[in-house]
């Protein structure tokens, strides 16, 4: 009698979240707080979803005000993701059924502005980098046994600031011998960076050929500055036209998320131009790895958008199965691609895996070139990277005058994203919002102004009488008279990255 009862309840139980759940209806279009947006639901199959999918073990209450609600249902019921597949939730929170990921692309339609990311810049952190490589008394930085073992070597930073010239050629020497070439963007900075740093190393300014002396060189240190009288002549022209290649792994170990991404960068590819006032040329690439399908495939430049757009909603993830992937193989032809002399020049690397570790330098050599034409690379790193694979991204990005982009878990989307060990975490973003902001703010260079990584958002909550004056500013410590450090071995400068920004509704 007892379990004849408690069949019976169970019955009822599910017929009742059937019921909750087979109410039809249209889609909230609001954001969720600081994350998703909510996605549309159709209702009527998530009735039809047997509820023996609900992943086993405790499953946390979920009130439906969180950010990591991924699609919402017109009676205040949610859609949730979990490591065991996606959650439908009652408006009390109670748990409805599940989806599958087959379901679950079929009922939630991904759309631009759902996953959200923090953008992170290493040039403007560069002591706080260094800590990551270096070792101490008090042991080994995070990441200092990657330093030591791999060809990527972004630790002795020069920044360089030629005034009035953008994309000019700039050179890190020992003796005649170039160790590291790039060009500076349209603000007149750039980056160069020592294998090793000693004694003796200059930096060149290769002048264009209408100013007539010899190129400008200067002892190497964390800063050199070369104003526009010792430049002479007129100031150069900046680059006005945009190329930007986007570069995607597409191997099985993105699927949780390629569909969102799909969405994002077409986003972005649609509103680059109007953000940027630039003409726009657009590359699409996709990789995998050797055995798989393909090991790339490429759609090339063009100004033809809506045909790349449709080109990049043809892919899809598969293949892969180890961790590691082709990356050195997809970077490489990237790079050799035909990119014109006069643009400002872009890569948008979007992956969850590092190269494998015998195929890491020829990545670094694929990177070096990249730095040496100019091409700056934006890493997008997914869900599923580890703490090898973020030194390698952020790695690339410093390289090559770049930015670190990371997803995170604010968007319930996909699996659990890796947060970066930074300073201070940045605010976070839509990932579309965040690259086309990029995007604009390096077209126009890395001026002082420049806000490239958003401060996050603090609110400190201070008693009525209690508030306090605004402090000065302190005078930066451990420099020369002229504001300048004495070498990047020592020290390096923090820029400023603050300013008014938009704000995630929610």
């Amino acid at each position: 009698m007892k379990k004849y009862l408690v069949s019976i309840l169970l019955i009822v139980v599910i017929a009742f979240g059937f019921v909750a759940c087979a109410q039809k209806g249209n889609v909230s279009d609001s954001r969720a707080p600081g994350g998703a947006g909510g996605g549309r639901i159709d209702s009527g199959d998530i009735s039809a979803v047997e509820p023996s999918g609900i992943p086993s073990g405790d499953i946390p209450h979920f009130d439906g005000s969180t950010s990591e609600a991924i699609g919402y249902i017109r009676d205040g019921g949610t859609v949730k993701y979990l490591d065991g597949g996606y959650v439908v939730y009652r408006k009390d929170g109670s748990v409805a059924g599940a989806l599958t990921d087959e379901e679950a692309r079929e009922v939630i339609q991904a759309r631009a502005g759902m996953l959200t990311a923090c953008a992170y810049d290493d040039h403007g952190s560069i002591d706080y980098w260094k800590g990551l490589l270096t070792s101490t008394q008090e042991g080994p930085g995070k990441y200092a046994e990657y330093y030591q073992q791999f060809a990527f070597k972004a630790l002795h930073q020069v920044k360089v600031t030629a005034q009035g010239l953008p994309q000019a050629t700039i050179l890190l020497k020992d003796g005649d011998v170039v160790l590291f070439a790039a060009k500076t963007d349209n603000a007149g900075v750039g980056y160069l960076y020592a294998p090793e740093w000693k004694e003796g190393l200059q930096v060149e300014l290769v002048l264009p050929q209408n100013i007539d002396q010899a190129n400008l060189r200067k002892e190497a240190q964390a800063e050199v500055v070369f104003d526009q009288d010792e430049i002479g002549g007129e100031a150069g022209d900046r680059a006005q036209n945009v190329e930007l290649m986007f570069v995607i792994d597409t191997t099985g170990s993105m699927g949780d998320e390629i569909d969102y991404l799909k969405k994002e960068i077409a986003d972005v590819i649609a509103r680059v131009k109007e953000a940027t006032q630039a003409e726009v040329t657009l590359a699409l690439m996709v990789y995998r790895d050797e055995g798989d399908e393909y090991v790339t495939l490429y759609s090339d430049f063009t100004k033809d958008i809506d045909a790349q757009k449709a080109w990049l909603e043809q892919q899809h993830a598969g293949g892969g199965g180890d961790f590691e992937e082709a990356v050195e193989t997809a970077l490489s032809e990237a790079v050799s691609k035909q990119w014109s002399a006069k643009c400002d020049k872009y890569i948008v690397h979007v992956a969850d895996a590092p190269a494998h570790d015998y195929k890491v330098n020829e990545w670094d050599e694929a990177i070096l070139d990249a730095a040496r034409a100019g091409i700056k690379v934006l890493t997008v790193a997914s869900s599923g990277i580890d703490q090898k694979t973020e030194y390698f991204f952020r790695s690339q990005s410093l390289l090559t005058g770049g930015v670190y982009v990371y997803l995170t878990d604010d968007s319930g989307i996909g699996g659990g994203h890796l947060e970066a060990d930074v300073e201070e975490r940045p605010k976070v973003e839509f990932l579309n919002d965040c690259l086309v902001r990029l995007i604009s703010v390096l077209h126009e260079g890395r001026t002082t102004d420049a806000v490239i990584q958003l401060p996050a958002d603090k609110t400190v909550e201070v008693e009525p009488g209690q508030e306090q004056e605004p402090k000065e500013e302190a005078p930066d410590e451990g420099k020369g008279d002229d504001g300048q450090p004495t070498s990047p071995e020592d020290e390096g400068k923090t820029e400023e990255n603050a300013g008014e920004t938009e704000e995630i509704e929610g």
